[in-house]
Order: structure tokens, then C-alpha cells, then sequence
């Protein structure tokens, strides 16, 4: 290969390869020989032995805690294992490696009852059913062969079902059959590798000799030493196999096979692609972090849609507990429209336009909205990001909360929750887009999203005096700069007159000294000359005065317009707010004759005196007012919503917990958490210095103007700093090639001289610090109406009951302010260290996908592991079983949420509607005769005659 590749570079066709070319060769040809050498080392034969119960952490899943002969109280289930074993669960899991095909899988295992007849068991290999039979109630082994390929991206996945019981009388864990060993072996050569491996090593490859491209192929990189570029991916490519054979096709001596190994080796060669070249690729697309987040969205919504097809029931205990009370209302309008004092219209009406969409199942619409709400979540977060921060910045805050596991909850969950967030969200993102167009059909479309909010929910309504307040806080912001402008225009015709007098002064002794000679009387001619400026400069103030009177006319002008134009647009905002949640009023108007209906005031008496405790719903009427709550005990009612608001913020030795609370830590992922904040902190400090200082402006600027030629003095012209001093030459931006020529500037002089230039820029602007990568430390230009938003919002919910998920909508304000404390920490480094910004970001964003990678699963698995077990199996059946468009009958107990609120209920029959298949519980009595398909739990399904 090393020989073929030579020849190619030396010919004449060679020669002639263009550049873009040469590189598109060199890459397909390491992909081809990544994949050879996968293909190589999968013909070496392998063998996993797995003694189920003893250091099988890398093998197991979803089995219970190991069994031993050798602990107290051993089980007499365990005589004939070999010492230890795991009882499986309904769905136990094992995994192994893809080392090759064929191979064949042995399990040793047994269907241990202390009364009762044996459990049937199921197995499944890569998810393709190879085994179903009864136990026999002592240990035996069971022989399966591997001989379909799959497209699993890491293993083999061996699936074992089994029908659960109580293990004891003393031990209630529903448990299916015992396992004690398992084994993995590949056949003799030729066997034949995964599609996934060879797609891993084929990637390897290529990003490998991507990462070590120079300009020629043969030639040596500045930073490869000993190596051409050539010989140092032959080498890593030759420990990439070997650590792909130790470590993961055999089975180390540490019984846990690295799985993820190629994965993360290419991650590892993608991060240092991004590093190495991401810098230059973003100065040659600026618009390229707004393609990966339009991307990221995309990937992420259909990442949820996925996830979100093994949520077939509702998840208990949670949130999903007030979805029977949405579904029930959305199958009539004439329910929709009614009022209801703890429910808005809005929810309900949304399920049932969607509902056609998934044959009328509520359920499934409601998947299918909390999905899209959270893609629109995400997509308002960023716009209002990237009006608030920038692109880069606002990439950084996306990527923070799609990894969210708070969100990625909420985005599976199905309720309105996600909905009302992204209604919040959408209306902020509006508001701060108009901040910069000055559009009013932008603040009509945020009226309309804020109305959407408040038909959600009750907590909307505060979107609407906030978006005014936005509106008049814009008014007064452009006062301040017009009187900040009058000021900086008076400051300038005074100096003009302090010089015209200095002139003055000038003149005069130049003509006393005119006296003593003639040398004298030509510097009195110059006074002279001074004079007459003196006068000049004096007319030219009467002029500048006039000017100023003029100046303070049209500002009037402007003001009394201004005025106009802010009763327009606060207008325009109010009348597309009150359009939309026209329905609600006129519902509540017809049923109860209040406007504003609603008895939210219960659910905050349950919080002050109630405890939180649902026991005690019933004590109080619906209807209770709010004043009566309040006055029943002032000074309880104030003490339960400041300590709701120090559980927000964060408790401290006042709380007798052994867990603190601090719901704000909880709107983010660590360690993104903490760096909102300190973002929301620094927001406040800068807001308030320029509250109290004149001369600081907490957009990063001074209020007094700084001479262009001082600055001229100390900046380049394209930007770099210069030193004044003779002797000492400009400091240079360090090089790109590598991390050793940045290690060899920040040494001697040239550091040196750069901290002399940078401090005597901090003197010229005085109150703030100036970067030259423009990292200053500057409050957003939307940060005091999103830190008014944050403090309207938790005030008011601190009222009543603060759920965690209340809160959800303030989770896009979190991430900006982590992203901006973000940005200050890489403007420090890139300053104090004179690393470049960009390759800076691209590390911080490539680091907190590594801490926060694991969020999305985490997210998925508290939503999906809460669903009942044996409800999801008998749906998973169902669905399998069943033929597609076939109705089933199903015999269930009142409530039980199968029949109506599940992935199955469009499917369940109608009483005089015939069918061949039913569904039926155990809690309503035996079940009717017909031929017995499966049992899971409580339910078993039949198929009956007709």
C-alpha cells in the first residue's frame, strides 16, 4: 500500500491531480484500508465467557442484584449453579461484542417456582425472535446460532422475556428465570464482520489521514518530527487495530469489553478535525454555526420522534397524570369550550386538530406535540440567543439545552408542559427580534404567541405586561441615548470654548511681552492672530449654540413621536394578545360571568396551609377566593411564598433536609448549571454599575469618548495591539500551526510588551476592559428584560405549588446567561494566554458535549422506565401480534389506561364491532376460553372464535 501510494504521488497523472482531488483520493483509499483491516482481525476467532453474577458489568442489563451461595441466607434455587446467578426480570438483556458471523450463543438457566408450574421464556437476538419454550423447572442449556447480520451500531444483543411471579413468600420481586452462565463463540474462519464495524474502521481511517493531511503527502509536516504524514497513519491505524482486538473482539482479562472503542476513537479524531480546522472554516462561513444549530434541531427532533416510539403508555407517578383530564375533554368540542377553572381551553383544543392525524388517538397527538413543542422550544431558544449573544454564542446555548435531560423529559412527557415552555420561549425570542427590527408585525406575531401561552395555561397572562414593559423599556433606552448624545455635543462645545479662551490668554501675554523687543512684537502679531481666532471660535459657539437650541427642538419633535410610536406598538401588541385569548374570555363570560375564571387559588391554598398533601384536596371548596386564602394568615401566606422562593434560589442551614433544594440548579445540566449562575449574577452586577457609575455603560462601552487617535496610537489597523515605545517591535497573534509556537510566544519580551499595551488600553477606556478579541465583560442588550422576565415569573409561581416543571420556561434564559459566562472565561484565556478565540470555542463546545452527552439518554430513560412494565408488554404484543388495521377487543378495569390512553387505543373495538382477538386483565376474573397467545402480568392475550 505504502509503495502504491508513492507511485500515484510521483507519476505524471499524479502530478496532474488537482488539489481538491488529491486530498478526496487520499482519504477514500484510508477508508478502504480501515475497513481491510477490520475485515482482518474479525477472522481471528474469539470466545466470551460470562459467570453471570461475578464481574458481568460489562455484559448485563436489566437484571437484579447477583445471588450467591457464599452470602447469608443463601437460596436453595442456587444448588447445581456454580455459585452465583441473576434472576432476570420480564425483560433481562445480554450484550456482547460483534466479533464476527456466524457464531453461537449458550445459556445456562432455570425456571425456578416455589409453586406454580415453570415460566415460558422467550429469547431474541438482535431483536429477531430465536427461542420460545417452557422451563422445566431445573438448570439446563440452551444452544442458539448467530447468523443474520444487523445494523446495531456496537453489539449483539441478546434479549431474554420471561413471565414473572413473586421469586418467595418472604421475596416479592417479580422475577422471571434464573441465569447462571452465558457464552459467546465464533465460528472457524471465514467469518464475516458487522456492517457497523467495517462503517467504524472505514471512518477511523479516513479521519485519521484527514487529521495528518499537509499540503503533499509525501512531505513532512512542521509538526510531525520523525514521521511523514504516511508513516504516522500506518502507525496509528496499527494501534487503533491492536487496541480494537484486546480490548473489544477478545475478551480481556478484566471481563469488560470496551464496546465503544471505535466509537470513540473516531469522536476522538472528529474533535481533533474540528480543532485543527474549524477556526479557518468558520472565518470562510460565518454563517456556519447557524447551519449546525438548524442541523442540530433536525437531528434532535427526529432523536426525540425515535425515542419516543417505546412511549406507549402513560409514565407513573408523574406528570402524565392529568392527561386523562386533556383526553377526555378533546373528543368534543362542545367539552373544549366550556369553562374550567384549572384547565385551559388551549391544550385540549390542540389535541383535537392533531388527533385526525393519528386515527383519533389523544395519545399519539399528544406524542406528537410534545415532540414539535419541543422542536420549537429549541428553535426560539436559539433565535433569541442569537438576537441576545451572537451566532457562536447562540450555538453554545442550543447545544446546553438539547443535551438537557430536563428537556428531553419534557419533550417525551405528554401534557402541556413542553407546550406552554415553547409559546413562553417563542414570545421572547419575538420581543428581542423586534428590539433589533423595530417591526411591528413582529411584536403583533409575539402577541399572538403570548395569547397561544395564556391559552395553555394560566400562567401566560404574565407574558402580557412584560411585552409592554419590553416596549416602554425600548422608549427609554432611546431617551437615555439622546440625552447621552446631547451630552457628549455639550461636552464638545465647551472644550471648544476652554480652547478658544486658552487662546485668548495666549494672545494677551504675547503682547505684553511685545513691549521689551521685536522679536516680542512678532509673537504679539501672533497673539494678534490669536485674537482673531478667539473671536472665531466665539462666533462659532454662538453658532454651535443656535445649533444645540435647534437640535433640542427636533428632539422634542422626536420625543412627542416616539411617544406615538410606542402607544402603537403597545397597541399592536395588546390587540393581537387579546384576539387570541378571545375564546377563553367568552367562554368564561357565558359559563360564569368572569372574564378571567379561574380556581387556581384552591391549589395555592393546598401549598400554605394544605402542606401539599392531595389527602387534603377535598377540605376546601373549588371556588375558594384568593383574597380569603391570604387573609385566612397573612404571615403564613408570606412565609410559604418566601420559603418557595428560597427553595428556588437555593436553601441553605434553614433547611433540616438531608437534600438542599435549588430548583434554579436543576433548569440545567452541571456544569452548565453553575455558569448560568454566574451569568445571572454578572447581569446584575454590570446593570447595576451603571446604574450607580455615569461613566459606565453596561454594554461594554464608556460614556466618555476616547480620542481616535489614541486608539490609533495603541491598535494596528487590523486589530492587533502595537507598543508605543521605541525598541520593543509589534506584538504579533501567535501562530496557528501548533500549541508550541503559542507556548513560545507567551515567553520574553513579547509578552511583556503585549501586558504593557493591554493595560494601557484599559487606561484609555477606564471603566471597562478592553479585549482585542472583543470579549469584554458586557451585559446582553436583552439581558434586563429577560432578568425582569426571570424575577416576574418566580415571584408569581412561588405562590403557589413551584413543581420543578413549572419552571421549564425559564430554561432558555439559564442557557444564555451560561454561554455568555462561557464567552467571558475564552475571552480571558485568549487575552491572558493569546490563544486564538475560535479554536478556543470550538474546545468549550467540544468539552461540554462530552460532560453533557450522556443527558439526552438520562432524559429518555426517566421518562421511558417509568411506564408499568407489564402494561408495555402487553401493548409491545399487541402491536407484534395483532395484524395492522385489525381491531381487538379488551376486557379492562375501570381506569386502567390500555384501553384508553396508550399507543393501542385507536385499535380497541367498539362492544358491537366483531374481532378475533381480545385483550384481557386478570382483575376482572378468569379469563374467557379461545386460544391463549401470551400472558404479561395482569394481561393475557386470547384469540377467540367467532
Amino acid at each position: 500500500m505504502h509503495r502504491h501510494l508513492e507511485a500515484i504521488v510521483s507519476s505524471e497523472a499524479g502530478a496532474r491531480m488537482s488539489p481538491a482531488l488529491r486530498p478526496a483520493i487520499y482519504t477514500i483509499a484510508a477508508a478502504l484500508a480501515g475497513m481491510l483491516l477490520v475485515t482482518l482481525l474479525c477472522q481471528i476467532p474469539v470466545t466470551h465467557r460470562v459467570d453471570v453474577g461475578r464481574f458481568d458489568a460489562g455484559y448485563v442489563r436489566g437484571f437484579y442484584d447477583p445471588e450467591r451461595l457464599d452470602l447469608p441466607q443463601a437460596r436453595a434455587y442456587l444448588n447445581g449453579s456454580d455459585g452465583s446467578a441473576r434472576w432476570t426480570r420480564a425483560e433481562s438483556f445480554l450484550l456482547f461484542p460483534q466479533a464476527g458471523l456466524p457464531a453461537e450463543v449458550t445459556l445456562r438457566l432455570r425456571g425456578w417456582r416455589a409453586d406454580g408450574s415453570p415460566p415460558n421464556v422467550a429469547i431474541l437476538i438482535d431483536g429477531r425472535e430465536a427461542y420460545t419454550g417452557v422451563t422445566t423447572g431445573e438448570w439446563q442449556e440452551i444452544r442458539l446460532a448467530v447468523q443474520q447480520s444487523s445494523l446495531k451500531p456496537e453489539d449483539v444483543l441478546i434479549t431474554l422475556r420471561a413471565d414473572t411471579a413473586p421469586i418467595s413468600s418472604g421475596d416479592p420481586r417479580p422475577a422471571g428465570v434464573l441465569v447462571d452462565a452465558a457464552e459467546y463463540r465464533t465460528a472457524r474462519p471465514p467469518l464475516q464482520p458487522y456492517p457497523a464495524q467495517l462503517a467504524w474502521g472505514a471512518l477511523a481511517g479516513a479521519l485519521l489521514a484527514l487529521a495528518l493531511a499537509d499540503a503533499q503527502w509525501g512531505g513532512r509536516a512542521p509538526w510531525l518530527r520523525f514521521l511523514t504524514p504516511l508513516h504516522a497513519w500506518v502507525a496509528g491505524m496499527l494501534l487503533i487495530g491492536l487496541a480494537y482486538l484486546l480490548l473489544y473482539r477478545l475478551q480481556p482479562a478484566y471481563p469488560y469489553p470496551l464496546r465503544g472503542l471505535l466509537p470513540g476513537v473516531c469522536a476522538l479524531l472528529g474533535a481533533t478535525m474540528a480543532v485543527r480546522y474549524g477556526p479557518a472554516l468558520a472565518a470562510r462561513q460565518p454563517t456556519l454555526p447557524d447551519v449546525l444549530a438548524a442541523g442540530g434541531i433536525v437531528v434532535w427532533t427526529t432523536a426525540i420522534l425515535l425515542a419516543a416510539q417505546d412511549h406507549v403508555t402513560l409514565s407513573v407517578p408523574g406528570v402524565e397524570k392529568d392527561f386523562r383530564v386533556f383526553a377526555t375533554r378533546a373528543i368534543d368540542l362542545a367539552l373544549i369550550f366550556r369553562a374550567d377553572g384549572f384547565y385551559h381551553l388551549g391544550y385540549p383544543l390542540l389535541l383535537w386538530c392533531v388527533a385526525p392525524l393519528t386515527e383519533g388517538n389523544v395519545f399519539l397527538a399528544a406524542r406528537l406535540i410534545a415532540a414539535c413543542a419541543g422542536a420549537v422550544f429549541l428553535g426560539a431558544s436559539w433565535v433569541l440567543a442569537r438576537c441576545t449573544l451572537g451566532r457562536g454564542l447562540a450555538l453554545a446555548a442550543l447545544t446546553m439545552l438539547a443535551l438537557n435531560p430536563f428537556v428531553v423529559q419534557y419533550a417525551l412527557y405528554i401534557g402541556s408542559d413542553m407546550p406552554f415552555a415553547a409559546f413562553c420561549a417563542l414570545t421572547l425570542a419575538l420581543l428581542a427580534r423586534w428590539t433589533e427590527r423595530k417591526t411591528a408585525w413582529l411584536l403583533i406575531l409575539a402577541g399572538v404567541a403570548a395569547g397561544c401561552a395564556f391559552l395553555v395555561r394560566h400562567p401566560g397572562i404574565l407574558l402580557f405586561p412584560f411585552g409592554v414593559l419590553v416596549v416602554w423599556m425600548r422608549r427609554e433606552a432611546r431617551g437615555a441615548r439622546r440625552k447621552g448624545r446631547e451630552a457628549r455635543e455639550a461636552r464638545g462645545a465647551g472644550r471648544e470654548g476652554r480652547e478658544a479662551r486658552g487662546a485668548g490668554r495666549e494672545g494677551r501675554e504675547a503682547r505684553g511681552e511685545g513691549r521689551e523687543g521685536r522679536e516680542a512684537q512678532g509673537e504679539g502679531r501672533e497673539g494678534c492672530e490669536a485674537r482673531g481666532e478667539g473671536r472665531e471660535a466665539r462666533g462659532e459657539g454662538r453658532e454651535g449654540r443656535e445649533a444645540r437650541e435647534t437640535q433640542q427642538e427636533a428632539n422634542v419633535q422626536r420625543s412627542t413621536f416616539n411617544a406615538q410610536r410606542s402607544t402603537f406598538n403597545v397597541s399592536a401588541f395588546a390587540l393581537a394578545f387579546f384576539a387570541v385569548i378571545a375564546p377563553q374570555v367568552i367562554v368564561n363570560v357565558r359559563d360564569t360571568g368572569n372574564p378571567f375564571y379561574n380556581q387556581q387559588a384552591k391549589n395555592i391554598w393546598l401549598a400554605v396551609y394544605g402542606d401539599s398533601d392531595w389527602g387534603r384536596w377535598n377540605e376546601v371548596s373549588n371556588d375558594v377566593p384568593l383574597a380569603d386564602v391570604i387573609l385566612e394568615d397573612p404571615a403564613r401566606f408570606a412565609n410559604a411564598w418566601w420559603s418557595n422562593l428560597r427553595a428556588f434560589i437555593g436553601a441553605g442551614a434553614e433547611s433540616s433536609g438531608d437534600a438542599g433544594q435549588a430548583s434554579q440548579l436543576r433548569l440545567l445540566a452541571f456544569p452548565a448549571n453553575w455558569l448560568a449562575v454566574v451569568g445571572l449574577v454578572g447581569w446584575l452586577a454590570l446593570i447595576g454599575l451603571q446604574g450607580r457609575s455615569p461613566g459606565f455603560r453596561a454594554d461594554g462601552g464608556s460614556a466618555q469618548e476616547v480620542p481616535d487617535d489614541h486608539i490609533r496610537a495603541a491598535t494596528h489597523p487590523d486589530g492587533r495591539l502595537i507598543s508605543r515605545r521605541e525598541g520593543i517591535r509589534p506584538v504579533r497573534r501567535p501562530s496557528l500551526r501548533g500549541w508550541t509556537s503559542v507556548r513560545r510566544f507567551t515567553k520574553g519580551d513579547d509578552n511583556r510588551g503585549q501586558r504593557r499595551s493591554r493595560r494601557r488600553r484599559r487606561r484609555l477606556h477606564g471603566a471597562h476592559l478592553l479585549s482585542t478579541h472583543n470579549h469584554t465583560p458586557a451585559t446582553p442588550p436583552f439581558a434586563a428584560p429577560l432578568l425582569v422576565w426571570v424575577a416576574l415569573y418566580t415571584a408569581v409561581l412561588a405562590v403557589g405549588l413551584p413543581l420543578q416543571r413549572f419552571f421549564l420556561p425559564l430554561a432558555p434564559i439559564y442557557a444564555l446567561a451560561a454561554a455568555w459566562t462561557l464567552a467571558l472565561a475564552i475571552g480571558a484565556l485568549a487575552t491572558r494566554w493569546a490563544w486564538h478565540p475560535a479554536r478556543l470555542w470550538i474546545i468549550g463546545v467540544l468539552v461540554f458535549l462530552l460532560l453533557l452527552w450522556q443527558g439526552f439518554a438520562l432524559g429518555a430513560r426517566e421518562v421511558l422506565d417509568r411506564q408499568p412494565v407489564d402494561e408495555v408488554a402487553a401493548i409491545r404484543l399487541v402491536q407484534q401480534t395483532v395484524p395492522s388495521g385489525k381491531p381487538l377487543r379488551a376486557i379492562l378495569a375501570p381506569g386502567d389506561p390500555v384501553g384508553k390512553y396508550s399507543a393501542i387505543a385507536h385499535r380497541i373495538a367498539t362492544p358491537d364491532q366483531e374481532t378475533r382477538y381480545l385483550l384481557h386483565s386478570s382483575e376482572l376474573g378468569p379469563r374467557p376460553d379461545g386460544t391463549l397467545i401470551a400472558v404479561f402480568g395482569r394481561y393475557a392475550l386470547v384469540q377467540v372464535q367467532q
